[in-house]
């Protein structure tokens, strides 16, 4: 549902009244806790993880060098995205096909 089009202090927006805790990290708590203020709802920052990279690649180095052996790849997190890519490029692989790379450029961009 896109907000940011609705008036931020509506009192009769959809939260109105509302007091939401968001566990987000970082920025990622800061759009959500302006989408939630749009809707009138009061926010209340409460990170409860902290993304970070590895101590140690080697595992996912390992993993993204037989990308090929894979028939599916499954990002549960948008914080998976972009480390992937970066290992990946580092690994000196790319995304095969214009078909493919469009569709990763749209998954990227749309932090999926």
């Amino acid at each position: 549902m896109r907000v940011e089009n609705m008036n931020k202090s509506h009192p009769d927006g959809l939260l109105a009244g509302k007091r939401i805790v968001v566990t987000r990290p970082g920025a990622q708590a800061r759009e959500l806790g302006e989408q939630v203020e749009t809707l009138g709802g009061e926010v209340f920052n409460f990170p409860t993880i902290e993304i970070k990279p590895p101590e140690n690649f080697s595992p996912f180095d390992t993993a993204v060098g037989q990308i090929e052996s894979y028939h599916w790849l499954i990002f549960t997190s948008v914080n998976a995205v972009e480390p992937f890519f970066s290992r990946l490029q580092r690994g000196g692989k790319t995304i095969a096909g214009r078909k493919r790379q469009k569709s990763w450029r749209r998954l990227a961009s749309a932090r999926i």
